[in-house]
C-alpha cells in the first residue's frame, strides 16, 4: 500500500546529485588547503547566504537559498574570474545545471522542468548546440540530435512508445568492404565482386556483369546516411552504398542514359551504362537513372537497388 506520508517527488531534486559531486571533487581543488579559505554567511529577509572566498580575495563559491524556493551554487574559477559551474533550481519545481569552460563559454546545460521533462546539450565553442538529448514530458518518448560545427542537424535518433526512427543527412545505405585494390580516388566506381578474394570487391570490368555489387558511396558530395560494418587495418576499405541514391560514374558513348534507364556495368572498368534489350536482366542491374547523360562520361544520378 502506497505511503501517502511520502513528499511527492521533484525532479530538481534531481540536481542535489551532481550538485554534492561537483562540490566534492571541485572545491578543494579551487580553494587549496582549508586554512586559505574565508567563510562567509549572510542572513537575510530573503534567505541565506554562504561565500567561500581565499586569502587573496578570490570568491570561489557561492551558494544561497531563498524563502521562494529558490537555490543557486556557482563554483568559479578565479585565475579567468568566469563562473564555470552553476547550479539553481527555482520555486517552480524546475532546475537546471550549466557549465563553462575558462572563456565563459557554455559547454553543457542540463534541465529539469516541473511537467518530469527534461534535456541535456552540448555546445561548442561558437556557441552553437552538438548534441541534444530530450526527455519528453510523457515519459514515454525522447530523441537525440546530433548537429555539425555550424549547428545544423546532421542525425536524430527518435524513440515513441511504439516505434523507434533514425534520421541521417546522408543519402545511401553503404557497407564497408575490402578491395583488392586502392580505389579511394574513385568515388562513384561501379564495383563487382573479387571472384578471387572471398569478400573483397573490385571495379567492374565488363558490361552486364552479375558480380555487381553497387557503387562506391561519396560521389557528387552526397555522402552515405548509414555505413556499416569497419575492419581493423583496411587502409583501402571503402563504403559501397547498397541502396538509396548515389551518383555514379557513367559512360554514355554506347548509348545515351535518361531518367528511368535501368543501369548495368560498361566494358568500361568502373562504369555504369544503359541497359539494352540485348543484355541480361537478372543479377546485373545496378539500379535506375534519376538523372540523364546524353554523351560522353559523367556523373549519373541513381537509386541504387542492385537486382
Amino acid at each position: 500500500m502506497p505511503n501517502r506520508d511520502r513528499p511527492p517527488f521533484r525532479p530538481s531534486l534531481l540536481l542535489a546529485v551532481p550538485a554534492l559531486a561537483l562540490v566534492l571533487l571541485v572545491l578543494p581543488a579551487a580553494v587549496g588547503e582549508a586554512h586559505d579559505t574565508i567563510k562567509a554567511l549572510y542572513q537575510g529577509e530573503d534567505g541565506q547566504f554562504l561565500k567561500l572566498t581565499r586569502l587573496d580575495g578570490a570568491e570561489v563559491v557561492w551558494a544561497g537559498t531563498s524563502t521562494a524556493g529558490r537555490g543557486l551554487l556557482t563554483i568559479a574559477a578565479p585565475e579567468v574570474k568566469k563562473d564555470v559551474v552553476v547550479i539553481e533550481a527555482d520555486g517552480n519545481n524546475e532546475g537546471r545545471l550549466r557549465i563553462r569552460d575558462s572563456a565563459g563559454k557554455l559547454r553543457v546545460e542540463l534541465n529539469v522542468n516541473d511537467g518530469d521533462a527534461g534535456w541535456m546539450e552540448t555546445f561548442n565553442r561558437q556557441d552553437k548546440s552538438i548534441v541534444r538529448i530530450t526527455q519528453h514530458k510523457d515519459h514515454d518518448s525522447g530523441y537525440i540530435s546530433v548537429r555539425n560545427g555550424a549547428g545544423e542537424a546532421q542525425a536524430a535518433l527518435y524513440a515513441t512508445p511504439t516505434a523507434g526512427k533514425l534520421w541521417t543527412n546522408g543519402n545511401d545505405v553503404a557497407e564497408v568492404f575490402e578491395f583488392s585494390e586502392d580505389l579511394s580516388a574513385r568515388r562513384g566506381m561501379v564495383v563487382c565482386i573479387d571472384p578471387d578474394v572471398p569478400g573483397a570487391l573490385g571495379a567492374c570490368e565488363r558490361r552486364a556483369d552479375p558480380k555487381i555489387a553497387g557503387v562506391i558511396s561519396g560521389a557528387g558530395g552526397l555522402e552515405a546516411g548509414i555505413v556499416l560494418g569497419q575492419r581493423p587495418g583496411g587502409e583501402v576499405d571503402l563504403p559501397v552504398a547498397l541502396a538509396g541514391r548515389a551518383w555514379v560514374l557513367a559512360d554514355a558513348t554506347c548509348g545515351a542514359i535518361e531518367p528511368g534507364d535501368l543501369l548495368v556495368s560498361s566494358a568500361r572498368a568502373g562504369y555504369a551504362c544503359a541497359a539494352s534489350e540485348d543484355d541480361p536482366s537478372r543479377g546485373t542491374v545496378l539500379g535506375k537513372a534519376m538523372s540523364g547523360l546524353d554523351r560522353d562520361d559523367g556523373l549519373v544520378l541513381a537509386l541504387i537497388a542492385p537486382q
